[in-house]
Protein backbone atom coordinates (compact mmCIF):
# COMPACT_ATOMS: atom_id res chain seq x y z
CA UNK A 1 0.00 0.00 0.00
CA UNK A 2 2.92 2.35 0.63
CA UNK A 3 3.97 1.75 -2.99
CA UNK A 4 0.47 2.74 -4.07
CA UNK A 5 0.72 5.97 -2.09
CA UNK A 6 4.11 6.78 -3.60
CA UNK A 7 2.66 6.30 -7.08
CA UNK A 8 -0.25 8.50 -6.17
CA UNK A 9 2.03 11.24 -4.90
CA UNK A 10 3.81 11.20 -8.25
CA UNK A 11 0.65 11.74 -10.29
CA UNK A 12 0.56 15.22 -11.76
CA UNK A 13 -2.57 17.27 -11.23
CA UNK A 14 -3.91 17.95 -14.70
CA UNK A 15 -6.31 20.90 -14.73
CA UNK A 16 -7.20 23.02 -17.75
CA UNK A 17 -3.85 22.66 -19.43
CA UNK A 18 -3.99 18.88 -19.00
CA UNK A 19 -7.16 18.66 -21.04
CA UNK A 20 -5.44 20.33 -24.01
CA UNK A 21 -8.50 22.48 -24.58
CA UNK A 22 -10.58 19.43 -25.46
CA UNK A 23 -14.32 20.17 -25.23
CA UNK A 24 -15.71 17.29 -23.21
CA UNK A 25 -18.79 19.33 -22.33
CA UNK A 26 -21.47 17.30 -20.64
CA UNK A 27 -19.51 14.05 -20.69
CA UNK A 28 -19.53 12.07 -17.44
CA UNK A 29 -16.11 10.46 -17.80
CA UNK A 30 -12.61 11.15 -19.09
CA UNK A 31 -12.63 8.80 -22.08
CA UNK A 32 -11.84 11.76 -24.34
CA UNK A 33 -8.67 12.72 -22.47
CA UNK A 34 -5.42 11.47 -24.09
CA UNK A 35 -4.26 8.24 -22.47
CA UNK A 36 -0.83 9.55 -21.55
CA UNK A 37 -2.44 12.19 -19.35
CA UNK A 38 -4.38 9.73 -17.18
CA UNK A 39 -2.34 6.52 -17.32
CA UNK A 40 -1.04 6.84 -13.76
CA UNK A 41 -4.54 7.14 -12.40
CA UNK A 42 -5.59 4.03 -14.29
CA UNK A 43 -2.76 2.05 -12.68
CA UNK A 44 -3.79 3.29 -9.24
CA UNK A 45 -7.43 2.33 -9.82
CA UNK A 46 -6.39 -1.22 -10.73
CA UNK A 47 -4.28 -1.39 -7.56
CA UNK A 48 -7.24 -0.20 -5.47
CA UNK A 49 -9.44 -2.89 -7.01
CA UNK A 50 -6.85 -5.64 -6.52
CA UNK A 51 -6.74 -4.84 -2.79
CA UNK A 52 -10.48 -5.39 -2.26
CA UNK A 53 -12.92 -8.28 -2.42
CA UNK A 54 -16.06 -7.03 -0.63
CA UNK A 55 -18.88 -5.04 -2.23
CA UNK A 56 -18.14 -1.75 -0.47
CA UNK A 57 -14.42 -1.87 -1.22
CA UNK A 58 -15.04 -2.72 -4.86
CA UNK A 59 -17.60 0.08 -5.27
CA UNK A 60 -14.84 2.69 -5.04
CA UNK A 61 -12.66 1.45 -7.94
CA UNK A 62 -15.87 0.71 -9.85
CA UNK A 63 -16.81 4.40 -9.74
CA UNK A 64 -13.22 5.48 -10.35
CA UNK A 65 -12.74 3.25 -13.40
CA UNK A 66 -16.07 4.44 -14.83
CA UNK A 67 -15.17 8.10 -14.42
CA UNK A 68 -11.75 7.39 -15.88
CA UNK A 69 -13.41 5.83 -18.93
CA UNK A 70 -11.55 2.53 -18.52
CA UNK A 71 -14.10 0.01 -19.75
CA UNK A 72 -11.94 -3.09 -19.23
CA UNK A 73 -11.27 -2.35 -15.56
CA UNK A 74 -14.85 -1.19 -15.01
CA UNK A 75 -16.37 -4.42 -16.33
CA UNK A 76 -13.86 -6.58 -14.41
CA UNK A 77 -14.63 -4.78 -11.15
CA UNK A 78 -18.39 -4.82 -11.84
CA UNK A 79 -18.29 -8.60 -12.23
CA UNK A 80 -16.47 -8.97 -8.90
CA UNK A 81 -18.81 -6.55 -7.15
CA UNK A 82 -21.94 -8.29 -8.40
CA UNK A 83 -20.57 -11.60 -7.16
CA UNK A 84 -19.78 -10.05 -3.78
CA UNK A 85 -23.28 -8.58 -3.50
CA UNK A 86 -24.88 -11.93 -4.29
CA UNK A 87 -22.69 -13.70 -1.75
CA UNK A 88 -22.49 -11.35 1.23
CA UNK A 89 -25.32 -8.81 1.27
CA UNK A 90 -28.57 -9.48 3.11
CA UNK A 91 -29.32 -5.98 4.45
CA UNK A 92 -31.63 -4.06 2.09
CA UNK A 93 -30.36 -0.62 3.10
CA UNK A 94 -26.76 -1.55 2.38
CA UNK A 95 -27.80 -3.25 -0.86
CA UNK A 96 -29.64 -0.10 -1.96
CA UNK A 97 -26.54 2.00 -1.26
CA UNK A 98 -24.32 -0.36 -3.25
CA UNK A 99 -26.82 -0.62 -6.13
CA UNK A 100 -26.90 3.17 -6.13
CA UNK A 101 -23.15 3.25 -6.59
CA UNK A 102 -23.40 0.70 -9.41
CA UNK A 103 -26.04 2.79 -11.21
CA UNK A 104 -23.93 5.93 -10.70
CA UNK A 105 -20.84 4.22 -12.11
CA UNK A 106 -22.71 2.62 -15.01
CA UNK A 107 -24.25 5.95 -15.97
CA UNK A 108 -20.81 7.58 -15.82
CA UNK A 109 -19.45 5.19 -18.42
CA UNK A 110 -22.67 4.98 -20.47
CA UNK A 111 -23.28 1.32 -19.60
CA UNK A 112 -26.99 1.43 -20.38
CA UNK A 113 -27.45 -2.32 -20.01
CA UNK A 114 -26.32 -2.24 -16.38
CA UNK A 115 -28.34 0.88 -15.62
CA UNK A 116 -31.48 -0.82 -16.94
CA UNK A 117 -30.70 -4.10 -15.19
CA UNK A 118 -30.13 -2.53 -11.77
CA UNK A 119 -32.33 0.54 -11.50
CA UNK A 120 -35.62 -1.36 -11.32
CA UNK A 121 -34.51 -3.33 -8.26
CA UNK A 122 -33.06 -0.18 -6.72
CA UNK A 123 -36.25 1.81 -7.26
CA UNK A 124 -38.20 -0.98 -5.59
CA UNK A 125 -35.96 -0.84 -2.53
CA UNK A 126 -36.32 2.93 -2.35
CA UNK A 127 -40.09 3.10 -2.72
CA UNK A 128 -41.38 0.18 -0.65
CA UNK A 129 -41.78 2.34 2.46
CA UNK A 130 -38.78 1.20 4.49
CA UNK A 131 -37.50 4.75 4.95
CA UNK A 132 -40.66 5.60 6.88
CA UNK A 133 -39.96 2.80 9.37
CA UNK A 134 -36.35 3.75 10.18
CA UNK A 135 -34.86 6.26 12.58
CA UNK A 136 -33.20 9.08 10.57
CA UNK A 137 -30.28 8.86 12.99
CA UNK A 138 -29.65 5.25 11.94
CA UNK A 139 -27.08 4.14 9.40
CA UNK A 140 -29.75 2.20 7.52
CA UNK A 141 -31.79 5.35 6.92
CA UNK A 142 -28.65 7.16 5.76
CA UNK A 143 -27.80 4.43 3.28
CA UNK A 144 -31.28 4.66 1.74
CA UNK A 145 -30.96 8.46 1.56
CA UNK A 146 -27.60 8.25 -0.21
CA UNK A 147 -29.03 5.65 -2.61
CA UNK A 148 -31.80 8.10 -3.50
CA UNK A 149 -29.17 10.66 -4.51
CA UNK A 150 -27.28 8.21 -6.68
CA UNK A 151 -30.47 7.01 -8.38
CA UNK A 152 -31.78 10.53 -9.00
CA UNK A 153 -28.54 11.57 -10.71
CA UNK A 154 -28.95 9.15 -13.61
CA UNK A 155 -31.49 11.09 -15.67
CA UNK A 156 -34.68 13.11 -15.78
CA UNK A 157 -37.02 10.15 -15.38
CA UNK A 158 -35.12 8.77 -12.40
CA UNK A 159 -34.92 12.23 -10.89
CA UNK A 160 -38.64 12.83 -11.06
CA UNK A 161 -39.39 9.36 -9.69
CA UNK A 162 -37.31 9.83 -6.54
CA UNK A 163 -37.11 13.63 -6.15
CA UNK A 164 -39.53 13.87 -3.23
CA UNK A 165 -38.15 10.91 -1.21
CA UNK A 166 -34.64 12.27 -1.80
CA UNK A 167 -35.53 15.72 -0.49
CA UNK A 168 -37.57 14.31 2.39
CA UNK A 169 -34.72 12.06 3.52
CA UNK A 170 -32.27 14.96 3.32
CA UNK A 171 -34.58 17.00 5.57
CA UNK A 172 -34.80 14.14 8.05
CA UNK A 173 -31.02 13.80 8.17
CA UNK A 174 -30.66 17.55 8.71
CA UNK A 175 -33.08 17.41 11.63
CA UNK A 176 -31.20 14.46 13.14
CA UNK A 177 -27.92 16.36 12.84
CA UNK A 178 -29.36 19.50 14.45
CA UNK A 179 -30.81 17.46 17.32
CA UNK A 180 -27.33 16.29 18.35
CA UNK A 181 -24.79 18.96 17.31
CA UNK A 182 -21.87 17.13 18.92
CA UNK A 183 -22.45 13.98 16.84
CA UNK A 184 -19.99 14.20 13.94
CA UNK A 185 -21.39 11.16 12.15
CA UNK A 186 -24.88 12.66 11.88
CA UNK A 187 -23.51 15.91 10.41
CA UNK A 188 -21.31 14.02 7.94
CA UNK A 189 -24.22 11.79 6.88
CA UNK A 190 -26.44 14.81 6.24
CA UNK A 191 -23.74 16.69 4.36
CA UNK A 192 -23.04 13.75 2.05
CA UNK A 193 -26.78 13.44 1.36
CA UNK A 194 -26.73 17.13 0.42
CA UNK A 195 -23.73 16.59 -1.88
CA UNK A 196 -25.55 13.78 -3.70
CA UNK A 197 -28.71 15.88 -3.94
CA UNK A 198 -26.74 18.75 -5.47
CA UNK A 199 -25.21 16.30 -7.94
CA UNK A 200 -28.63 14.94 -8.90
CA UNK A 201 -30.17 18.39 -9.30
CA UNK A 202 -27.25 19.59 -11.41
CA UNK A 203 -27.50 16.55 -13.69
CA UNK A 204 -31.01 17.61 -14.76
CA UNK A 205 -30.45 21.37 -14.41
CA UNK A 206 -32.94 21.78 -11.56
CA UNK A 207 -31.54 25.11 -10.37
CA UNK A 208 -34.21 25.56 -7.72
CA UNK A 209 -33.22 22.39 -5.87
CA UNK A 210 -29.54 22.96 -6.67
CA UNK A 211 -29.49 26.46 -5.14
CA UNK A 212 -31.64 25.49 -2.17
CA UNK A 213 -29.50 22.46 -1.35
CA UNK A 214 -26.29 24.48 -1.57
CA UNK A 215 -27.73 26.78 1.10
CA UNK A 216 -28.87 23.85 3.20
CA UNK A 217 -25.44 22.27 2.93
CA UNK A 218 -23.85 25.43 4.34
CA UNK A 219 -26.38 25.48 7.16
CA UNK A 220 -25.52 21.98 8.42
CA UNK A 221 -22.45 23.27 10.31
CA UNK A 222 -23.61 26.89 10.18
CA UNK A 223 -20.98 28.09 7.69
CA UNK A 224 -20.98 31.10 5.36
CA UNK A 225 -19.43 29.29 2.39
CA UNK A 226 -19.56 25.82 0.88
CA UNK A 227 -15.82 25.31 1.32
CA UNK A 228 -16.05 26.25 5.00
CA UNK A 229 -18.98 23.86 5.51
CA UNK A 230 -17.04 20.99 3.96
CA UNK A 231 -13.94 21.79 5.99
CA UNK A 232 -15.94 21.94 9.22
CA UNK A 233 -17.85 18.71 8.65
CA UNK A 234 -15.78 16.19 6.71
CA UNK A 235 -12.75 14.71 8.45
CA UNK A 236 -10.24 11.89 8.48
CA UNK A 237 -9.61 10.05 11.73
CA UNK A 238 -7.99 6.85 12.90
CA UNK A 239 -11.40 5.19 12.84
CA UNK A 240 -12.82 6.48 9.55
CA UNK A 241 -12.65 8.89 6.64
CA UNK A 242 -15.40 11.10 5.23
CA UNK A 243 -13.58 11.35 1.85
CA UNK A 244 -13.44 15.18 1.83
CA UNK A 245 -11.66 15.44 -1.53
CA UNK A 246 -14.32 13.33 -3.23
CA UNK A 247 -17.15 15.44 -1.79
CA UNK A 248 -15.45 18.67 -2.85
CA UNK A 249 -14.73 17.26 -6.28
CA UNK A 250 -18.31 16.07 -6.79
CA UNK A 251 -19.65 19.49 -5.81
CA UNK A 252 -17.19 21.21 -8.16
CA UNK A 253 -18.29 18.96 -11.04
CA UNK A 254 -21.92 19.78 -10.21
CA UNK A 255 -21.17 23.50 -10.15
CA UNK A 256 -19.40 23.30 -13.50
CA UNK A 257 -22.30 21.30 -14.95
CA UNK A 258 -24.83 24.06 -14.25
CA UNK A 259 -22.42 26.90 -15.01
CA UNK A 260 -22.06 28.04 -11.39
CA UNK A 261 -18.73 29.74 -12.00
CA UNK A 262 -18.52 31.27 -8.53
CA UNK A 263 -18.74 27.92 -6.74
CA UNK A 264 -16.48 26.23 -9.30
CA UNK A 265 -13.84 28.85 -8.57
CA UNK A 266 -14.41 28.74 -4.81
CA UNK A 267 -13.73 25.00 -4.71
CA UNK A 268 -10.58 24.99 -6.88
CA UNK A 269 -8.05 25.46 -4.10
CA UNK A 270 -9.94 23.48 -1.42
CA UNK A 271 -10.05 20.50 -3.78
CA UNK A 272 -6.35 20.72 -4.52
CA UNK A 273 -5.61 21.03 -0.80
CA UNK A 274 -7.86 18.11 0.12
CA UNK A 275 -6.15 15.82 -2.39
CA UNK A 276 -2.76 16.78 -0.98
CA UNK A 277 -3.95 16.29 2.60
CA UNK A 278 -5.37 12.85 1.77
CA UNK A 279 -2.01 11.75 0.40
CA UNK A 280 -0.22 13.13 3.46
CA UNK A 281 -2.65 11.45 5.86
CA UNK A 282 -2.32 8.10 4.14
CA UNK A 283 1.45 8.36 3.94
CA UNK A 284 2.03 8.68 7.68
CA UNK A 285 4.57 6.02 8.81
CA UNK A 286 2.22 4.51 11.42
CA UNK A 287 -0.91 4.67 9.28
CA UNK A 288 -3.01 1.49 9.11
CA UNK A 289 -3.29 -0.38 5.82
CA UNK A 290 -7.03 0.27 5.80
CA UNK A 291 -6.52 4.02 6.11
CA UNK A 292 -3.79 3.96 3.47
CA UNK A 293 -6.31 2.43 1.07
CA UNK A 294 -8.95 5.01 2.03
CA UNK A 295 -6.49 7.84 1.51
CA UNK A 296 -5.50 6.54 -1.90
CA UNK A 297 -9.15 6.07 -2.86
CA UNK A 298 -10.04 9.59 -1.76
CA UNK A 299 -7.14 11.14 -3.64
CA UNK A 300 -7.90 9.20 -6.85
CA UNK A 301 -11.59 10.13 -6.75
CA UNK A 302 -10.62 13.72 -6.00
CA UNK A 303 -8.22 13.91 -8.93
CA UNK A 304 -10.72 12.33 -11.32
CA UNK A 305 -13.30 14.90 -10.22
CA UNK A 306 -10.75 17.67 -10.60
CA UNK A 307 -10.09 16.65 -14.17
CA UNK A 308 -13.76 16.21 -15.03
CA UNK A 309 -14.82 19.46 -13.38
CA UNK A 310 -12.13 21.40 -15.17
CA UNK A 311 -13.12 19.83 -18.47
CA UNK A 312 -16.74 20.81 -17.96
CA UNK A 313 -15.81 24.32 -16.85
CA UNK A 314 -13.73 24.87 -19.97
CA UNK A 315 -16.28 23.51 -22.45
Amino acid sequence: MQTLLKKLAAVSVFILAGINGQAIGMEKNLAGVPEEQKRHLQQLIVALADAQHDAYGLSVPLIASAQHGDEATYHAVLKKMNAALDKEVTDDAFKAWMLGRIVYAADSIHDLNTVQAVQGELLGLLTEGKLDKLDPASLGYTMYAWACGYYAGVGKTNYEQIRQPMLASLSALEIAARSDPSNHELASNALWAAVLTVHAAASVDDREVYDDTINRLKAIPGSDTVSAALDATLTRTEQSSDYPAWAIGMLRVSAATVGDLALTEELNQPLHDAIRQAKKWGGQPDQSQSNQWKASSEAVLGELSELLGSAKASS
